[in-house]
């Protein structure tokens, strides 16, 4: 582990949750071993990292904690994108791939 601040690379994703599982998001950038998921709503977010064709998220996948922020590591080459499942819509999660940490 990393004591570096995280360094995000490329732009950030903003996905707004449905009740359910959002589609497969590309996350912007390129590289970087790491990504940064900040769950902005009032109920918990579960998180699943893939490719293009992952099956959709559920309620087995990373669950990220309402209002809190945590990094992921990842390969760049295989995790590319995001699915975000949550009982709640509405939500915005953010994603920002980088390095640090």
């Amino acid at each position: 582990m990393n004591n570096n601040a995280f360094s995000p690379i490329g732009a950030t994703l903003t996905e707004t949750t449905v009740v359910g599982s959002t589609s497969a998001a590309a996350i912007p950038g390129s590289g970087g071993v790491v990504v940064m998921v900040y769950n902005s709503g009032s109920a918990v977010a579960f998180i699943k990292l893939g490719g293009a064709g992952m099956a959709a998220a559920d309620g087995t996948d990373i669950p990220l904690p309402p209002n809190s922020m945590m990094p992921y590591s990842i390969n760049p080459s295989s995790m590319t994108h995001v699915r975000i499942f949550s009982g709640t819509a509405g939500m915005a999660v953010y994603v920002m791939r980088g390095g640090g940490v």
